[in-house]
């Protein structure tokens, strides 16, 4: 009779969390928000990134802007660890970004052995690639990093630290 109510608990618990992952699917899969529109004028915002005073090679700059109705801008070093920023248009990349105020995220995934994933189609996490950077740099929500961008754009430089 005790298994038999176990067996019931865990049966009810499975059918709520079930139940709650539906609804909460259902509940997501609604229309998504159009993107924000783009900004009037875009600027050219390039600098260049470096770990601990060496070119930081692949790895993605995201501008979070700071003022509402502001719009991302996104950016990738290249070897010599130089980026140029862009903005995501209805038909793809524009060269540039607003002016204004952005909290800025660097973030480079590494695999075990070191080495960069190379399939840029395929999840980070798919491929036990793991976030090398410091949380002060790398996360979204609280990284330290900040840019203002004028009306003539600029260059901002970056030199984090690994630890």
């Amino acid at each position: 009779m005790r298994k038999l109510l176990f067996m019931t608990d865990s049966l009810r618990l499975a059918t709520l969390t079930l139940g709650a992952l539906v609804i909460g699917l259902a509940v997501g899969c609604g229309e998504s928000e159009p993107p924000p529109p783009m900004p009037s004028s875009l600027v050219m915002v390039t600098g260049k990134v470096t770990l601990d005073g060496q070119p930081l090679e692949g790895a993605m700059l995201i501008f979070f802007p700071q003022s509402t109705g502001g719009v991302m801008g996104y950016g990738v070093t290249d070897s010599t660890g130089n980026y140029a920023m862009e903005t995501r248009g209805a038909d793809g990349p524009v060269p540039g970004i607003g002016s204004g105020s952005y909290r800025v995220m660097v973030s480079r995934f590494l695999k075990p052995d070191g080495t960069a994933p190379l399939d840029p189609s395929e999840p980070p996490a798919n491929s036990g690639a793991r976030e090398s950077l410091p949380p002060q740099y790398s996360s979204p929500t609280d990284s330290k990093l900040r840019a203002v961008v004028g009306a003539s754009g600029g260059q901002f430089n970056f030199d984090v630290k690994s630890k």
